[in-house]
């Protein structure tokens, strides 16, 4: 590496920062209700949200995901004939 005024040039390693939404976001952005939701975490059809303490949180990234996919095999069936 090279030295550079009092610093190392190098490979930085950019960490990101992990989004945790709470049910009424995650609602929101489904426009789900909290029986649905939670129905179809336990028949496995819908990412399960991750438990903080006596509260739980959905990650963001995993959500946006599950609505793009989601969203990509509703277009799919519109456009089957």
């Amino acid at each position: 590496m090279q030295r550079c005024r009092g610093s190392y040039l190098g490979y930085v390693s950019v960490k990101k920062m992990v989004q945790l939404l709470k049910f009424a976001e995650v609602s929101r952005r489904t426009t789900l209700c909290r029986s649905t939701i939670y129905g179809m975490i336990k028949r496995g059809e819908f990412p399960a949200p991750i438990k903080l303490g006596n509260r739980s949180a959905w990650i963001e990234s995993v959500l946006d995901k599950w609505v793009s996919e989601r969203s990509l095999q509703s277009n799919a069936r519109k456009s089957a004939p």
